[in-house]
């Protein structure tokens, strides 16, 4: 076997080229998950920064079959493929997640969600109003698991480990408007 000594200095140059060698290839990777999207994720990444709506006509924009990347908060990766629905009140999603992807902080004006693990183990947080004061009330979704979140909930999903969610959206408009379905 053969040894080859290099001085502590030598070793950290490179490791830094290597650094910046990996940081050119994550962003050419960003960059072109981002342009792959196009409108869908050009929409996402620019309007929903901070917690805002993400309304159920904007869930249903994208065609079944559609594979699209979800931006993350931090590290990870989100694919995602639509579901091909029935019924028009109806969206499904099956998700892809890399450990450690934490998906934008959003709520849904006029759909329900449910998110069901299929795979994985999964933290999701809820921004609930108790007498007037935000407070963070989270769960940890494992196989087997359902949660539904209500229209207007705030909430953020993180995955703890590699897995997959079917998410649906069903319909629910606000109370004071009639669904127009056919």
């Amino acid at each position: 076997m053969l040894r080859i000594m290099v001085s502590k200095e030598v070793f950290e140059e490179k490791m830094k080229i290597l650094e910046q060698k990996f940081d050119i290839v994550d962003k050419f990777v960003k960059n072109h998950d981002r342009a792959i999207n196009g409108l869908f994720n050009e929409l996402f990444y620019n309007k929903f920064t901070v917690t805002q709506d993400i309304p159920f006509e904007f869930l249903d924009k994208p065609n079944p079959g559609d594979k699209l990347v979800l931006p993350t908060v931090q590290g990870g990766v989100i694919h995602t493929v639509k579901r091909e629905t029935a019924a028009p009140q109806l969206i499904e999603y099956d998700t892809y997640w890399t450990s450690g992807a934490i998906l934008l902080k959003h709520y849904h004006s006029n759909a329900i969600e449910e998110l069901a693990p299929l795979e994985g183990e999964f933290e999701v947080t809820l921004e609930i109003k108790n007498n007037g004061i935000k407070e963070n009330v989270k769960y940890i979704l494992k196989v087997g698991d359902t949660l539904t979140i209500d229209r207007g909930i705030p909430h953020q999903t993180a995955a703890l480990e590699k897995g997959s969610l079917e998410v649906r959206f069903i319909y629910s408009p606000p109370d004071n408007l009639t669904p127009s379905f056919t």
